[in-house]
């Protein structure tokens, strides 16, 4: 997934497009790791997940998705199925 995440990013940089992800998406994702460790010292308890975007992830368009900005391509979806 990382290779794949990479090249999409090398991708939109070279061809002046969005990144498919952006600082809140890589925070949230970062965030998980800190948050399985807290829910663990609590007993497996639940813990809220912080928005980190206070609230404007609700009107933001998606970025990567398939779609005419990110079309389907078979080599990716080839990775994805081996791993």
């Amino acid at each position: 997934m990382d290779y794949i995440m990479l090249n999409d990013f090398f991708d939109a940089v070279r061809n002046n497009n969005p990144v498919p992800l952006n600082a809140y998406d890589a925070a949230a994702w970062s965030a998980i790791s800190a948050l399985s460790e807290m829910s663990i010292a609590r007993g497996g308890s639940l813990v809220d997940f912080p928005d980190f975007t206070r609230g404007k992830w609700i009107k933001n368009k998606p970025f990567f998705a398939i779609d005419e900005s990110f079309p389907f391509d078979s080599k990716r979806m080839l990775i994805n199925t081996i791993f």
